[in-house]
């Protein structure tokens, strides 16, 4: 039996500093568990549930984890165009 691919989406961090922001934090881990779920069949994507256990705390998932960030600027969300295996 072939093993499946599995994927976890972890929660964003607000780093703006402005907690009536943590919505679109939320919003986009949200989004992309929802669009990796059904854009990778067969595959098993950790819940949004699941995920948000590890919010706030960092540690050693950062170590295998690939890091990025949003930036909201005039109204959208600009993702900067780096993304690093940590």
């Amino acid at each position: 039996m072939a093993s499946r691919f599995s994927i976890a989406v972890l929660p964003f961090a607000n780093l703006g500093g402005d907690s009536r922001q943590d919505y679109l934090a939320d919003g986009i881990t949200d989004s992309l568990t929802t669009n990796l779920s059904r854009a990778l069949p067969g595959s098993f994507v950790v819940s949004r549930d699941t995920a948000f256990t590890y919010k706030g705390r960092i540690g050693d998932v950062r170590r295998r984890a690939t890091c990025g960030s949003v930036r909201k600027a005039s109204g959208f969300q600009e993702p900067p165009g780096m993304m690093k295996a940590s």
